[in-house]
């Protein structure tokens, strides 16, 4: 995989690679959402970064037992999950601070701790239906950029977009 960039501007942030990518892919902040005497933490930044997947096919975001078993993150419950084969499985639900690129943080996400290859998060539909997502693959590139809070709808039908 190449080497992405990634820059950012209050609410969004844009990661670039230089060829086409089959892989939206970033460094994210984690850190977990209780303290270490049980209560709520306060989301002031990642406790660590990792290397995130952003998956539209995923209805909901998940963490590697690396990440689980570096922030000594709790199990809160179980959830039951079905991957691209439909094979169904229980997995251990762990509550998250994920802090995007742009360091923007999505407070008491349950994240799933599932089978993660290559990677240590990956990013779902929970987290991506509150932004705009766009990738784009022009002049050999790709780049993908996401805005949080929602604020704008675009159209190609309706827009050409054009410089």
């Amino acid at each position: 995989m190449s080497i992405a960039t990634t820059q950012y501007s209050g609410l969004s942030f844009t990661t670039t690679f230089p060829v086409i990518s089959d892989r939206l892919v970033n460094q994210t902040g984690i850190a977990s959402s209780f303290a270490p005497d049980g209560t709520i933490s306060k989301p002031n930044e990642p406790t660590k970064k990792y290397d995130a997947l952003w998956d539209t096919g995923a209805t909901c975001s998940c963490v590697s037992q690396r990440v689980v078993d570096e922030l000594f993150l709790p199990v809160i419950s179980k959830r039951r999950i079905k991957g691209a084969t439909g094979v169904a499985a229980v997995k251990n639900v762990h509550v998250v601070n994920l802090f995007l690129p742009n360091n923007i943080c999505i407070a008491g996400i349950q994240a799933v701790c599932a089978d993660i290859i290559s990677f240590d998060i990956l990013i779902g539909m929970d987290i991506i239906k509150i932004g705009d997502l766009i990738i784009s693959n022009y002049k050999g590139q790709t780049l993908f950029t996401f805005r949080c809070p929602s604020m704008h709808s675009y159209d190609f039908t309706k827009h050409d977009y054009f410089p």
